[in-house]
């Protein structure tokens, strides 16, 4: 949460997977502003130098066995009654879930467009290693129907997957 108390807001919260916490200068924080709000105007976003007291990064928490650090970093974060000035508030009081979104759905949609470039290196590798992959004299693996079948479908599931991916982006662009 985040009261207001004169020029300031103090803000108490507890934050898991906060992104690239370790070594930044600042976290922008989304906090509760106004509890009896509707609840997409509940929230805002205010800038908190990660330097202030009563910021504490806790921990970098391990993802699939890597503690990482920097920016690969996901780290536990205590806010204890951490006092910011009011201009370090992102856009209007209770704004922070709208700015939020602005900000969500294009960044999903690149991270999307990532992993689909991933898929198709790993595919180009599928399909090289099948194609050189010897099973006997002048037999390859993908000469094998069932294999042929795997790449195909494996073809059809990414360009499927584009597609939907191609979507979304097209009706952020015009909705927004």
């Amino acid at each position: 949460t985040a009261v207001k108390e004169g020029n300031s807001y103090i803000i108490d919260g507890h934050k898991w997977f906060t992104s690239a916490a370790d070594g930044a200068a600042f976290a922008v924080v989304m906090a509760v502003t106004d509890p009896h709000a509707s609840v997409h105007q509940r929230a805002s976003q205010i800038i908190v130098p990660t330097d202030t007291p009563g910021f504490e990064l806790v921990r970098n928490i391990s993802v699939m066995g890597e503690p990482g650090d920097g920016w690969a970093s996901h780290a536990e974060v205590r806010y204890n009654e951490v006092r910011v000035p009011q201009e370090n508030l992102l856009g209007q009081e209770g704004h922070g879930f709208a700015i939020a979104q602005e900000r969500l759905g294009p960044g999903r949609i690149h991270h999307c467009m990532r992993w689909l470039g991933i898929c198709e290196r790993a595919f180009e590798l599928m399909v090289k290693q099948a194609m050189l992959r010897e099973l006997g004299p002048s037999t390859v693996l993908a000469d094998k129907q069932t294999i042929q079948n795997w790449v195909a479908e494996s073809r059809a599931e990414m360009n499927a997957a584009r597609l939907m991916v191609l979507d979304a982006a097209n009706k952020i662009d015009k909705n927004g």
